[in-house]
This record gives C-alpha cells, sequence and structure tokens, in this order.
C-alpha cells in the first residue's frame, strides 16, 4: 500500500515536470534586470542579441506548452494592436529617414511584443499568478535599488561608477538617460510599497530602500516625471485596496517625509566638485534616514509621536552638524541647491519651456509631409534640422506622444493610443471582477 503511494506521488511529480511558468518568470526578470544594469537592453549593441534570445524562449514555451497541451492566454484585440504597431514600423523601414535608427527601433518593439506574449503565460496559472509576480517584481526592485545604491555613492564620493553621472551634474544610473532614470525610480518607488503592503514584514529594510531609491530620484532631476510622480502617488492610493491604504500612508510619510527633509543635505555642491565637507554632510543625510527606518518599529504609528520623533531627530541630526561644520555651510548647501533651483524653474514662461513648444510645432511640420507611416525610428533626430524654426540640438522631441507621432505617423499613433486606453480598460475589468468576488 506505502509503495503504491509512492509510486503514485512519482507519476504526479513526473506528470507535473518543470514548472514553465516559474522558469518563465525567471528568464524574464533576468532579461529585464540585465537591461537595467548593462545601459538597457534597447541599446543598439544589445537588441538583436535580446530578440535572438526572447524569441529562441518564445519557441522553447510553444513547443513545451504543445506537448503538455497547455495553452497561452492572450486578448485578442491586444495582439491584434501590437502585431499592427509592428507592421507599421516595418513598413515604415521603406521611407525611414534613418534606416539604421529605424531598424533598431523595429527591433526594440518586435522585443517588447514578444515579451508581452511570453508575460500572458502567466496567466495560464492563475492560483500562482501571485507567486509569479512576487519573483519579478522582487528581482526588479532589488536590481533598482542596487543601481540606485551605486548612483548615490558616486555621487558622495564624486567616482563616476558604473556611468551613473553625466556632465550637467544629473544622475543617470546605469539607464543612460536622467529622465529614464527618474521613470524608472518612480515606478520603483511603488513597487517597493506593494511588497511592503502585500509580501514582506521586514519595513525597516524597505522603508531605508525605497528612502534611498527616492534620493536617486531626486537626483535625476526631471521635472516633467516630477510632476508625473505627484498624479502617480494618487493614482496609486485610489487603485490599492481599501484595507490597504493607511498602511500605505503610513509607510509613504515614513519615506516621502524625511527623504524630502534631508535631500537638501546630501545634493550639496556638485558631482564635480566634491570635498570632505561634502561627503560628511550627505554621509550624516544617509544617517538620518537609516535612524529613521530604525526607529519605525519603535513607534507605533501616530501623526503626534511621528511629528515628535522626526523633529527630535532632526534637532540632534542638525546640531551635529552645525557644530562640525558651522551653520554657514549648512545654510548655503541648502540654499544653493541644485535641485531646489532646478524646481524653480518649473513655469511656462521658462525659456527650456518656451523651447519644447517650439519643438512640437517643429515635429507637426514634419508630421505633416510624412502623414500616413512617419519617418520610421530616429526620423526626428534626422529630420528636424530641415524643419527647425531656430537653431537648437536636440534628439529627442520631449514629447514622447509627439514623438511617436513623428516617427510612425497617424496610422502608427492611432494604434499605440488604442493599445494603452485596450490595456487600461482590461485592467479595470480585471480590477472590478476582483473586488466583486472580496
Amino acid at each position: 500500500m506505502v509503495e503504491k503511494k509512492i509510486k503514485n506521488s512519482k507519476n504526479i511529480k513526473k506528470q507535473q515536470g518543470i514548472d514553465i511558468n516559474k522558469l518563465t518568470t525567471y528568464f524574464l526578470t533576468m532579461i529585464l534586470c540585465a537591461g537595467f544594469i548593462f545601459n538597457g537592453y534597447f541599446f543598439e549593441r544589445q537588441i538583436l542579441s535580446v530578440n535572438i534570445v526572447v524569441l529562441a524562449f518564445l519557441f522553447y514555451l510553444v513547443i513545451v506548452n504543445g506537448k503538455n497541451e497547455r495553452y497561452f492566454y492572450y486578448n485578442p484585440w491586444t495582439i491584434f494592436l501590437c502585431s499592427l504597431f509592428i507592421i507599421i514600423n516595418f513598413l515604415g523601414l521603406c521611407g525611414a529617414a534613418d534606416l539604421r535608427a529605424a531598424l533598431d527601433n523595429f527591433l526594440l518593439l518586435a522585443s517588447g511584443v514578444i515579451i508581452y506574449l511570453i508575460v500572458t503565460q502567466l496567466e495560464t496559472d492563475s492560483h500562482k499568478s501571485l507567486d509569479y509576480l512576487k519573483i519579478m517584481l522582487k528581482g526588479i526592485y532589488w536590481v533598482s535599488v542596487f543601481i540606485a545604491f551605486v548612483g548615490l555613492v558616486s555621487y558622495i564620493f564624486g567616482v563616476n561608477l558604473l556611468n551613473s553621472y553625466q556632465s550637467d551634474n544629473r544622475l543617470i544610473s546605469t539607464l543612460g538617460y536622467a529622465n529614464t532614470a527618474a521613470l524608472l525610480f518612480a515606478m520603483v518607488f511603488f513597487i517597493g510599497f506593494y511588497l511592503l503592503d502585500n509580501y514582506n514584514d521586514k519595513d525597516r529594510i524597505y522603508c531605508f530602500t525605497n528612502s534611498l531609491v527616492f534620493l536617486a530620484f531626486l537626483g535625476t532631476k526631471s521635472r516633467g516625471v516630477f510632476l508625473l510622480f505627484l498624479f502617480l502617488i494618487v493614482l496609486y492610493f485610489l487603485l490599492i485596496k481599501k484595507e490597504n491604504r493607511p498602511s500605505f500612508l503610513k509607510n509613504f510619510i515614513y519615506v516621502f517625509v524625511p527623504s524630502l527633509l534631508v535631500f537638501p543635505l546630501f545634493y550639496n555642491g556638485t558631482f564635480i566638485s566634491r570635498d570632505t565637507k561634502g561627503i560628511f554632510l550627505s554621509s550624516i543625510a544617509v544617517l538620518f534616514l537609516v535612524m529613521v527606518a530604525y526607529l519605525k518599529k519603535k513607534v507605533t504609528f501616530n501623526t503626534k509621536k511621528l511629528l515628535i520623533t522626526g523633529g527630535i531627530g532632526l534637532v540632534i541630526i542638525f546640531s551635529f552638524v552645525f557644530i562640525s561644520v558651522g551653520h554657514e555651510s549648512v545654510i548655503n548647501a541648502i540654499a544653493d541647491n541644485d535641485i531646489i533651483q532646478r524646481l524653480k524653474t518649473i513655469n511656462l514662461e521658462q525659456q527650456q519651456v518656451q523651447e519644447r513648444f517650439i519643438f512640437v510645432e517643429d515635429a507637426l511640420k514634419i508630421v505633416k509631409d510624412n502623414l500616413l507611416l512617419g519617418t520610421g525610428g530616429g526620423g526626428w533626430k534626422a529630420e528636424y534640422r530641415q524643419y527647425q524654426t531656430f537653431l537648437y540640438h536636440t534628439s529627442e522631441v520631449h514629447n514622447y506622444y509627439v514623438q511617436v507621432l513623428v516617427e510612425n505617423g497617424i496610422l502608427g499613433f492611432i494604434t499605440y493610443i488604442s493599445f494603452w486606453v485596450i490595456l487600461i480598460l482590461n485592467y479595470f475589468k480585471k480590477l472590478k471582477k476582483e473586488r466583486s468576488f472580496e
């Protein structure tokens, strides 16, 4: 009888075989995280190899699932629009302004669609989908924390580790572009809160690491993403479950408020002019965040207690700093902070803002001459000099939707917008369905 049970259990394990969805999750996580570390998989020297690898893995999944009589889950409209967008980009190669850049862009989009097809496979095992999501989110989160940490250490000591900083004193992490880094850190900031609320009780660690991510986010000095961040806070709060909202507010305050208080102290001076005083001030700011994370478990969440604890901590830290380096040095470090000065320039009268309106006007002239299929990827960079109103140099329109319109024409733009509309509608349908079962 015992032998029969053992044989049956072995047969079950044999039938189950490899957990293909878990393998898929680890594969996708490694591909995405490798891209974050090695300057993003969207760069020319990596995109072709990534395409080959993800396409090979897709074929592997199709073969394995076919043998096991398992099938992919697809949303027909999403697949149709993705495929149509790829076809439009392929046709755009015929009249591309820069064939090499357009081909790179085509390969990037193809890679994105293949990765999407692989991700949909996780939906076929819904009872484990949250476990798969946990694996992927944790991988992305901790790699991004590492990237943020490298950028902050680079700033503190004035040593450009992994090319984290660029010449105008902006943190670009390993992604090669400050605005892209800002979007990554903003996304990861909320992933940290999601993991904290749903999976992990080590909230001191997440409190500190999210503070580091937020400091790195500020170091990108991306004004557009800063404004987007405020919208994302409200959106995230509305989308999470009602029972998780108090916890989110508690964790958000413990991360956001201390980080916002000490960032002028951390980002004192510039990346290229670090000295002993600057290193000392930045280190003190980090130690304050460590102290806040340590006290998180010690102090029961209460507005009055939080304010008292934070106030006492600030008095101790700043008293020590004032005695060590002098009050004038601290005041100057805060008053002359580069991020604060940059934030002051967020207004419609500022010259750079006015220039970006002109970029859009010039971009629409290009669209008029390439209405249906656009100029292909990299078309703006290749064409804008022929249409510019005055002499300027920029490789981007600085308006993503207008850039899609330039590079993919009216057909590609409508397809792209429709894809996101369908995706958002599907998400809200799924959210409504999940809440109806609660």
